[in-house]
């Protein structure tokens, strides 16, 4: 992570996935939600994903749909150590 202003900038890269998996370094939204999208009629959608149901959740039409095969955004930046 590069210090950026008052805060620190990410690599962020959206891992593929599908039933219920949260690849490691998956961006928490909060309490357990994970940031995820996928693709409906031909559109990628951004929604949920709640690991615990197997599925990821997007909005569409006034319905959240469930989806098996979706993608998670995940910090993929390099980690760098002191020695």
């Amino acid at each position: 992570m590069a210090k950026c202003g008052g805060g620190y900038q990410m690599t962020l890269s959206w891992i593929p996935a599908k039933d219920g998996y949260l690849p490691e370094r998956a961006v928490e939204a909060g309490n357990g939600v994970y940031v995820c999208r996928a693709k409906h009629n031909d559109e990628m959608i951004p929604g949920r994903l709640l690991p615990q149901n197997g599925r990821a959740y997007i909005p569409h039409g006034g319905l959240e749909l469930p989806k098996e095969k979706y993608e998670v955004l995940c910090n993929t930046s390099v980690q760098c150590h002191k020695r």
